[in-house]
């Protein structure tokens, strides 16, 4: 009778559920050990482990922020682009759509023709492109401008235009590359300080003099 019992499928079935019932336990209470043990390790007590977000500062934040919501997270250049004349009419103005290309910054109609551009170098190279392809008798020259100030640079949230070159010169100022502007246009900053009162035309006439008499020489 105790063989057939032992050989009994009930009996052989309640046997093998305890065995697992008890290798489960035996498991569950082993991992718990674990999960323990590693909730009561802190990283920051062990020797020779330092925290690689703890040298990150605020102001680094905000740089990488600000980078990431100009440019997409890509590094910005900031250049200026002009050409002998570009004039209010079309293709001229095109030189204003700066905007249409991910750039930044402001650009004015005249002689010459100038656009401070800031974005990601792709965008500043598909931008003079365009132009070229639009106006392919104009040369467009290209300057990257280093140095200049970030927090004035910063201030540019959308492409605008100004009226006249003397607000552009203000604006290249107020980024610390006036010189850029005296270099660009051919005309002297002392000669310009002698024509104050005469305003923008007085700039605009002193490049013209000057890029004729560049002509003459030649």
């Amino acid at each position: 009778n105790n063989n057939y019992l032992n050989h009994h499928p009930s009996i052989m079935l309640y046997r093998a559920s305890g065995r697992c019932f008890l290798t489960l336990v035996v498991f569950g209470f082993i991992i718990s050990v674990g999960l323990c043990f590693s909730f009561s390790w802190s990283p920051a007590r062990h020797s020779g482990w330092t925290d690689p977000l703890s040298s990150i500062t605020k102001t680094d934040i905000i740089r990488l922020w600000d980078k990431k919501t100009n440019s997409g997270g890509e590094e910005e250049m900031i250049a200026l682009l002009q050409s002998h004349h570009l004039l209010d009419h079309k293709p001229d103005n095109l030189v204003l759509k700066g905007g249409k290309y991910k750039l930044r910054g402001v650009a004015c109609l005249g002689r010459p023709g100038m656009a401070l551009c800031i974005g990601p170098p792709k965008a500043h190279a598909r931008f003079k492109a365009a132009l070229e392809s639009a106006m392919p008798q104009k040369r467009f020259k290209q300057t990257i401008l280093e140095g200049s100030s970030d927090a004035a640079v910063q201030d540019f949230q959308d492409f605008t235009q100004v009226d006249s070159l003397g607000e552009f010169r203000a604006i290249l100022a107020s980024i610390d590359q006036e010189s850029e502007f005296w270099a660009a246009t051919g005309i002297s900053e002392d000669s310009s300080k002698k024509n104050t009162n005469s305003g923008d035309n007085a700039i605009c006439d002193e490049g013209k003099s000057n890029k004729k008499a560049k002509r003459k020489r030649k």
